[in-house]
């Protein structure tokens, strides 16, 4: 696979995007507005539903990694999160940068394959 292959994957089609933006606004998650620097094109802002949904999710999340973790001494804790931020870290610079080293590694991949 290509980089220019996974730039394709990652694209989101305008229809898709303009049909979810749709049920979301129906359902009450979305408003839109006219963006006032272009009377042509609309702005999406969450609602307050879907700010709800957004901390009830981070609760959960909060929670379950407290669970996750009560048991482990300190210094476990410790390195865990150390490393996990690492890789979080990482992984958010691949991908702003287009995920060059995974193609890379995937190009690499598929020419042992053939090989």
């Amino acid at each position: 696979i290509t980089q220019a292959e996974v730039r394709e994957q990652l694209r989101v089609d305008k229809g898709a995007a303009a049909r979810r933006a749709a049920s979301l606004e129906a359902k009450g998650y979305l408003i839109r507005q006219a963006n006032p620097k272009d009377g042509r094109s609309q702005l999406l802002f969450a609602t307050e539903k879907a700010e709800g949904l957004r901390n009830s999710k981070a609760q959960v999340e909060t929670t379950f990694y407290e669970w996750l973790l009560a048991e482990l001494p300190e210094a476990e804790k410790a390195a865990f999160c150390k490393t996990l931020d690492t890789l979080y870290r990482r992984s958010k610079q691949e991908s702003r940068a287009g995920f060059p080293h995974i193609t890379a590694l995937t190009e690499q991949g598929e020419g042992e394959r053939h090989e």
